[in-house]
Protein backbone atom coordinates (compact mmCIF):
# COMPACT_ATOMS: atom_id res chain seq x y z
CA UNK A 1 0.00 0.00 0.00
CA UNK A 2 3.01 2.54 1.10
CA UNK A 3 4.45 1.89 -2.64
CA UNK A 4 1.02 2.59 -4.46
CA UNK A 5 0.59 5.84 -2.62
CA UNK A 6 4.61 6.51 -2.99
CA UNK A 7 4.32 5.88 -6.91
CA UNK A 8 1.07 7.79 -6.84
CA UNK A 9 2.60 10.93 -5.05
CA UNK A 10 5.65 10.97 -7.32
CA UNK A 11 3.17 10.85 -10.79
CA UNK A 12 1.53 13.56 -9.24
CA UNK A 13 4.90 15.85 -8.23
CA UNK A 14 6.00 14.58 -12.40
CA UNK A 15 2.79 15.89 -13.61
CA UNK A 16 2.28 19.22 -11.81
CA UNK A 17 6.29 19.71 -12.48
CA UNK A 18 5.42 19.30 -16.40
CA UNK A 19 2.56 21.60 -16.16
CA UNK A 20 4.00 24.57 -14.53
CA UNK A 21 6.37 24.40 -17.07
CA UNK A 22 4.41 25.01 -19.31
CA UNK A 23 4.42 21.49 -21.27
CA UNK A 24 1.85 20.49 -23.32
CA UNK A 25 0.05 17.09 -22.65
CA UNK A 26 -1.69 15.31 -25.10
CA UNK A 27 -5.13 14.33 -24.31
CA UNK A 28 -8.45 12.21 -24.65
CA UNK A 29 -11.46 13.63 -26.03
CA UNK A 30 -12.89 12.18 -22.46
CA UNK A 31 -10.08 14.31 -20.54
CA UNK A 32 -11.21 17.89 -21.99
CA UNK A 33 -13.83 19.00 -19.52
CA UNK A 34 -17.01 19.02 -20.24
CA UNK A 35 -17.59 23.05 -20.93
CA UNK A 36 -14.75 22.95 -23.54
CA UNK A 37 -16.09 20.09 -25.61
CA UNK A 38 -19.82 21.92 -25.63
CA UNK A 39 -18.36 25.30 -26.50
CA UNK A 40 -16.25 23.92 -28.92
CA UNK A 41 -19.14 21.93 -30.44
CA UNK A 42 -21.56 24.68 -31.05
CA UNK A 43 -18.92 26.84 -32.32
CA UNK A 44 -17.45 24.12 -34.74
CA UNK A 45 -19.87 21.27 -35.31
CA UNK A 46 -18.02 20.69 -38.69
CA UNK A 47 -14.46 20.55 -37.84
CA UNK A 48 -12.51 17.44 -37.66
CA UNK A 49 -10.49 17.34 -34.56
CA UNK A 50 -7.07 16.38 -34.88
CA UNK A 51 -5.47 16.55 -31.42
CA UNK A 52 -6.23 17.76 -27.74
CA UNK A 53 -3.93 18.81 -25.61
CA UNK A 54 -3.40 20.92 -22.34
CA UNK A 55 -1.13 23.30 -21.22
CA UNK A 56 -0.69 25.72 -18.12
CA UNK A 57 1.02 29.40 -19.11
CA UNK A 58 1.39 31.57 -16.38
CA UNK A 59 -0.56 29.51 -13.40
CA UNK A 60 -3.70 29.09 -16.27
CA UNK A 61 -4.35 25.90 -17.39
CA UNK A 62 -5.79 25.96 -21.14
CA UNK A 63 -6.99 23.40 -23.24
CA UNK A 64 -6.53 23.80 -27.10
CA UNK A 65 -8.40 22.03 -29.47
CA UNK A 66 -6.21 21.34 -32.68
CA UNK A 67 -8.96 21.04 -36.02
CA UNK A 68 -8.85 20.72 -39.60
CA UNK A 69 -11.57 22.46 -41.84
CA UNK A 70 -10.87 21.56 -45.26
CA UNK A 71 -7.38 21.97 -45.69
CA UNK A 72 -7.16 25.02 -42.56
CA UNK A 73 -5.34 24.16 -40.09
CA UNK A 74 -6.94 25.99 -36.62
CA UNK A 75 -6.50 25.38 -33.24
CA UNK A 76 -9.16 26.77 -30.66
CA UNK A 77 -7.62 27.65 -27.23
CA UNK A 78 -10.14 27.33 -23.96
CA UNK A 79 -10.57 27.92 -20.56
CA UNK A 80 -11.81 25.18 -18.46
CA UNK A 81 -15.23 26.70 -17.97
CA UNK A 82 -15.75 26.74 -22.18
CA UNK A 83 -14.19 30.56 -22.44
CA UNK A 84 -12.51 31.00 -26.23
CA UNK A 85 -9.24 32.76 -25.46
CA UNK A 86 -8.23 32.57 -28.74
CA UNK A 87 -7.98 31.10 -32.03
CA UNK A 88 -4.62 30.23 -34.04
CA UNK A 89 -4.78 29.79 -37.47
CA UNK A 90 -1.84 28.69 -40.20
CA UNK A 91 -1.69 30.99 -42.96
CA UNK A 92 0.92 31.67 -45.66
CA UNK A 93 3.33 33.95 -45.15
CA UNK A 94 2.56 35.41 -48.58
CA UNK A 95 -1.07 36.08 -47.23
CA UNK A 96 0.47 38.25 -44.01
CA UNK A 97 -0.64 42.18 -44.34
CA UNK A 98 1.64 44.46 -45.91
CA UNK A 99 2.20 46.53 -42.55
CA UNK A 100 3.18 43.53 -41.02
CA UNK A 101 5.47 42.47 -43.93
CA UNK A 102 7.21 46.23 -43.53
CA UNK A 103 7.55 46.19 -39.73
CA UNK A 104 9.29 42.99 -40.12
CA UNK A 105 11.73 43.95 -42.92
CA UNK A 106 12.48 47.29 -41.41
CA UNK A 107 13.19 45.56 -38.09
CA UNK A 108 15.14 42.49 -39.47
CA UNK A 109 16.21 43.73 -42.66
CA UNK A 110 18.25 40.34 -43.60
CA UNK A 111 15.38 38.33 -42.58
CA UNK A 112 13.39 35.18 -44.35
CA UNK A 113 10.09 34.62 -43.62
CA UNK A 114 9.84 31.01 -42.73
CA UNK A 115 6.28 30.71 -41.09
CA UNK A 116 2.93 32.43 -39.80
CA UNK A 117 -0.20 32.40 -37.78
CA UNK A 118 -3.10 34.43 -38.05
CA UNK A 119 -4.00 34.68 -34.23
CA UNK A 120 -8.10 36.15 -33.11
CA UNK A 121 -8.84 37.26 -29.14
CA UNK A 122 -12.06 38.37 -29.59
CA UNK A 123 -12.07 41.32 -31.63
CA UNK A 124 -7.94 41.60 -31.78
CA UNK A 125 -5.53 40.27 -34.16
CA UNK A 126 -1.86 39.08 -34.26
CA UNK A 127 0.31 37.42 -35.85
CA UNK A 128 3.05 35.11 -34.99
CA UNK A 129 5.24 35.13 -37.80
CA UNK A 130 8.92 32.86 -37.19
CA UNK A 131 11.86 34.53 -39.44
CA UNK A 132 15.31 33.48 -40.24
CA UNK A 133 17.95 36.09 -39.85
CA UNK A 134 21.40 35.65 -41.09
CA UNK A 135 24.12 37.64 -39.90
CA UNK A 136 27.54 36.96 -41.49
CA UNK A 137 28.27 33.08 -40.42
CA UNK A 138 25.41 32.88 -37.79
CA UNK A 139 21.52 32.10 -38.33
CA UNK A 140 19.01 32.83 -35.87
CA UNK A 141 15.74 32.21 -35.69
CA UNK A 142 12.86 34.57 -34.31
CA UNK A 143 9.36 34.14 -32.97
CA UNK A 144 7.68 37.42 -33.40
CA UNK A 145 4.43 38.05 -31.94
CA UNK A 146 3.18 41.21 -34.24
CA UNK A 147 -0.09 43.32 -33.97
CA UNK A 148 -2.75 44.02 -37.11
CA UNK A 149 -1.21 47.42 -37.40
CA UNK A 150 2.64 46.21 -37.24
CA UNK A 151 3.99 46.60 -34.09
CA UNK A 152 6.09 44.32 -32.78
CA UNK A 153 5.02 43.57 -29.83
CA UNK A 154 7.36 40.29 -28.64
CA UNK A 155 10.55 38.59 -30.26
CA UNK A 156 11.82 35.33 -29.13
CA UNK A 157 14.56 33.34 -30.17
CA UNK A 158 14.18 30.30 -31.26
CA UNK A 159 17.01 27.44 -30.18
CA UNK A 160 16.95 23.68 -32.12
CA UNK A 161 14.89 22.72 -30.12
CA UNK A 162 11.63 25.20 -30.60
CA UNK A 163 12.18 24.37 -34.54
CA UNK A 164 11.33 21.10 -34.74
CA UNK A 165 7.66 18.81 -34.53
CA UNK A 166 6.95 16.26 -32.24
CA UNK A 167 8.56 13.52 -35.10
CA UNK A 168 11.80 15.32 -35.23
CA UNK A 169 11.44 16.74 -38.61
CA UNK A 170 12.15 20.60 -39.38
CA UNK A 171 9.27 22.82 -39.55
CA UNK A 172 10.58 24.07 -42.33
CA UNK A 173 10.14 21.16 -44.31
CA UNK A 174 6.63 21.21 -43.74
CA UNK A 175 6.18 24.51 -45.37
CA UNK A 176 8.11 24.77 -48.07
CA UNK A 177 5.04 25.61 -50.68
CA UNK A 178 4.18 28.69 -47.92
CA UNK A 179 7.72 30.54 -48.02
CA UNK A 180 8.39 33.66 -49.81
CA UNK A 181 11.32 33.18 -52.49
CA UNK A 182 10.90 36.80 -53.95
Amino acid sequence: MKILITLSALALVLVAGFALAGEEAELKKSDVPEAVLTAFAKAQPNAVVTEYTREVVDGQTRYEIETRIGKIEKDYVYLPDGTLLQIEEDMSVKSLPEVVIQSITSAYPNCEFEEADKITKGSTLEYDVVIEVEDGSQESEYALLVSANGKILTTTELDEEDDEDDDGEDEDDDNEDEEDDD
